[in-house]
């Protein structure tokens, strides 16, 4: 029995040491094995640039490139993209969505153009609607005219009917015999009846003219009436909102009083904020002046002094660590002015002197020209950046500062 427990006991110590074993072996990985980036980018016409972090021999691996106006990034692990299928749904989305617009836009242009073809043919400006009265003037109007195209109409055939009986009497007087005689008697008894038919023709007339004058009377009276009747109802209106204006007077008066009470109330208030503020101006400058001298003495003590030069120079060492190792630069370039071309020259020379075989500058005195091509690439150990930090903070002078630090930021 107690075999068994101990090869149990056993199996479990060589699993846990495993274990243990592992997770030691991959944390000293994580912070010796160094994280690698490099950063590549590219200057002709368009923009392109390229961005590549990997660790441990690629094992993890994530690239950001810029091509084309346009963002792509790629996670690998062993070697193998995690957003492949991705890729290919968000194509095939963007396949559709394509589609569907173009469907869309040629809907559109196809609605556009019918009622643009309709606009053409069927376009008629609205007639301008006419009032009642004016409707009622133009059709009395019309019905006096032609009342008086008839009356002339009359009155020419009656002229042309004297006309004719005068032209029948100089015939009747060149002829003398007694048939002529009988004939102008009988011509004066046609003449009668005439001038009877005549007067009737112009009573009527002028009954017609009296009843179409009647009539209109009749219809511009009934016009009057109700324009009087209009004007009796909107002085009522009128009077009606007078009143209810004066009415209305009093209430206004107190909404404007109100609204200057409320004013004067806020300047009131606005003055006493001023005031209040202006007394506690004196003991604000003072807390800043106390807070100022603080912070110099502070800074000016021989302590603090040393702890600063400290981590100065750790971060220092922290920052020429991060930078890159290897830089490569291929540069044409040239200003409108070619002094400014010379002075960009002797600052670019500047940095860099001990690797200046990688830097290639080709610069254009003539034209304004902006070529060329970037390369870094550089790596940083978790275990160098981890040593730097803890030597800052498990320093005596630099860990007192950072208690103070957290000590005055909580008061």
């Amino acid at each position: 029995m107690l075999h068994i427990i101990l090869m149990v006991l056993k199996i479990l110590g060589i699993l846990i040491l495993g274990i243990l074993g592992l997770g030691l072996c991959i944390g000293l990985l994580v912070l010796f094995c160094p994280i690698r980036y490099r950063f590549e980018s590219s200057l002709y016409g368009k923009p392109e640039g390229h961005i590549q972090v990997s660790w441990l021999l690629r094992l993890i691996c994530v690239t950001i490139s810029y091509q084309e106006s346009r963002f792509a990034y790629k996670l690998c692990i062993f070697g193998i993209p995690l957003r492949k299928r991705k890729r290919k749904e968000q194509q095939v989305s963007l396949e559709t969505e394509n589609e569907e617009k173009k469907k869309k836009f040629l809907f559109l242009r196809k609605q556009r153009e019918k009622l643009r073809i309709f606009k053409n043919l069927a376009y008629k400006k609205p007639k301008q609607k006419k009032s009642k009265q004016q409707k009622e003037r133009q059709e009395i109007e019309k019905e006096a005219l032609q009342l008086k195209t008839e009356s002339r109409i009359e009155e020419l055939q009656y002229q042309t009917e004297i006309e004719t009986e005068e032209e029948l009497e100089q015939q009747t007087e060149s002829k003398i015999d007694k048939e002529e005689l009988e004939q102008q008697t009988e011509s004066k008894i046609d003449k009668e009846e005439l001038e009877h038919q005549a007067e009737s023709k112009i009573e009527k007339e002028e009954l017609q003219q009296h009843q179409a004058e009647a009539r209109i009377e009749e219809e511009l009276q009934q016009i009057e009436s109700k324009k009087t009747v209009k004007r009796k109802k909107d002085w009522q209106q009128l009077f009606v909102q007078i009143i209810s204006g004066i009415k209305n007077i009093p209430i206004k008066i107190k909404e404007i009083l109100n609204k200057i009470i409320s004013i004067l109330v806020k300047i009131k208030k606005a003055f006493f904020t001023i005031k209040t503020k202006l007394q506690e101006l004196p003991e604000l400058l003072r807390n800043l002046n106390k807070k100022r001298q603080a912070i110099l003495t502070f800074i000016r003590d021989e302590k603090n002094k040393e702890a600063f030069r400290y981590s100065k120079g750790k971060l220092f060492q922290l920052l020429y660590h991060v930078l890159p190792g290897k830089v490569t630069l291929k540069l044409h370039y040239g200003f409108s002015d070619p002094a400014v071309t010379g002075i960009l020259t002797g600052m670019i020379s500047m940095f860099y002197p001990e690797s200046a075989e990688k830097l290639e500058l080709m610069p254009d005195f003539e034209k304004r020209v902006l070529e060329g091509e970037v390369a870094v690439k550089g790596r940083v150990r978790l275990i160098k950046v981890c040593w730097i930090l803890l030597s800052i903070y498990f320093h005596k002078e630099c860990n007192r500062v950072i208690k103070m630090i957290i000590k005055r930021k909580k008061m």
